[in-house]
């Protein structure tokens, strides 16, 4: 260091010219020794400083393998695993030192050995699908791979990082899910504008047809009263018949004899024209009803006791009926529409049954809580709903039944109504045979 003390005792050396050293010599070379120390302890600086730098780039790098979900491996060029990630050991079930410096292959499954090493052998991959064999179960991935170079722009080893295709399998399931949801909502929109110009033309359809129903029956009414008064004049009056000869008087018998049936008929026809008529409307207008809270228990028993007056004890049919224990569940609707959805499903039921040579023909209807709910379900030990039909069974005018034996407006109307309470009609095939419709509606107040 320089110093205003004189250079004293030092050993006299000669100069670059031959001269002995002085004074401002010794200070020259002293200046010389401390620039060097001075750019020796900048450079130490530097140098730890780029060693600080180059430890953060590290442990940022070691960080970022540490949280990828992806499988990494880095092989050499021998293609000698000499690094994994987290996910890999997670996935595969090994420790690191079960896979560091082994080969690849050993990790690979059998079958995809001889198509794999090629290919890990060439420069690069992309998507291309390989099975990792783990520890305790095999791992699909989709692998992305490239080149590790030298210095020398050699090949030394590679990097290949594996997706694995569970997680593209839930995206893709997201996906279809969604657009499933989509092409549902799509098909609820135009069901609900093709039920209400179908509501809009039925309604119309019904009300025309009221008048000439009505103009029908009272013209059939009065004609059965002229014929029974003609059959009671000639009756009375042997004179008449005696005036027609032996083919006259056999076709006046036979009219005589049909007419009654033939009246019959007709007002059987008469009867279920106004019976689809009165359908019609209340497929057009299904919120007609006061809205009052109902025992499901006590509607779908009184609902059973009608269907079983009126036909299932003809066919042999036994019906059994399992209410909801302890507690009753009220639901909010329309008690008479409610009921005439389950006397329309037990129809069906034994409309079913009644035409199939089976021992014991059983109808099971079961009220029971659900998580969402209340369900009562409709079961029997029928055929079963014809696959190809379930998807239409709720279609308006739809039916599986022979011409003439039903309307098609049954099913329809009655998914409609408990559409209207907020709640669900579905169907289905029991495995072993037989039909299942479910009602879900939502709970009300129960009442114990």
């Amino acid at each position: 260091m320089p110093s205003n003390t004189p250079l004293v005792n030092m050993p006299i050396l000669d100069n670059m010219d031959g001269q002995p050293f002085n004074e401002q010599d010794w200070m020259s070379v002293l200046q010389a020794v401390e620039d060097s120390y001075s750019q020796s302890l900048e450079y130490q600086t530097q140098v730890e400083q780029q060693n600080d730098e180059l430890q953060k780039a590290h442990q940022f790098i070691s960080d970022i393998i540490s949280a990828m979900s992806d499988v990494l491996i880095v092989t050499n060029k021998e293609l000698m695993i000499t690094q994994v990630n987290d996910s890999f050991l997670t996935m595969t079930g090994y420790d690191e030192q079960d896979v560091i410096g082994k080969p690849v292959r050993d990790f690979l499954t059998s079958k995809d050995v001889p198509e794999m090493e090629p290919i890990l052998a060439s420069e690069q991959i992309h998507d291309k699908l390989m099975t990792l064999k783990g520890r305790n179960q095999e791992l699909s991935i989709t692998i992305n791979c490239n080149c590790q170079i030298d210095k020398a722009k050699a090949f030394d080893g590679r990097v290949i990082v594996g997706r694995p295709i569970g997680e593209i399998l839930e995206a893709y399931d997201a996906l279809k899910k969604a657009h499933e949801e989509l092409a549902l909502t799509k098909e609820k929109m135009i069901h609900s504008e093709k039920m209400a110009a179908l509501g809009r033309l039925v309604s119309g359809v019904a009300h025309e047809l009221n008048t000439p129903i009505s103009v029908i029956q009272g013209n059939l009414w009065s004609l059965q009263q002229y014929f029974q008064d003609v059959e009671s004049i000639v009756h009375q009056n042997q004179s008449v018949q005696n005036q027609l000869d032996t083919t006259e008087r056999e076709t006046f018998n036979e009219i005589i004899n049909d007419c009654p049936a033939i009246f019959e008929d007709n007002n059987k026809a008469l009867d279920q024209i106004s019976s689809i008529v009165k359908d019609l409307k209340s497929f057009s207008h299904p919120n007609g009803e006061k809205q009052v809270l109902f025992s499901i228990n006590d509607s779908v028993n009184t609902a059973i006791k009608w269907v079983e007056r009126d036909t299932a004890n003809q066919h042999n049919i036994k019906i059994e009926f399992q209410p909801s224990q302890d507690i009753d569940y009220l639901a909010m609707g329309s008690t008479n529409q409610f009921q005439q959805v389950i006397i329309n499903l037990l129809q069906n039921a034994v409309d079913e049954l009644q035409n199939l040579n089976i021992k014991d023909k059983q109808i099971n209807v079961k009220v029971t809580e659900s998580d969402s709910g209340i369900s009562v379900q409709v079961r029997d030990n029928g055929n079963g709903i014809p696959e190809g039909m379930l998807p239409n069974i709720f279609d308006p005018f739809f039916t599986t039944k022979d011409v003439g034996k039903g309307t098609g407006l049954g099913l329809s109307m009655s998914h409609q109504i408990i559409e209207n309470m907020h709640g669900s009609l579905t169907a289905w095939n029991k495995v072993e045979g037989g039909a299942v419709f479910e009602i879900k509606l939502q709970k009300s107040a129960p009442t114990l």
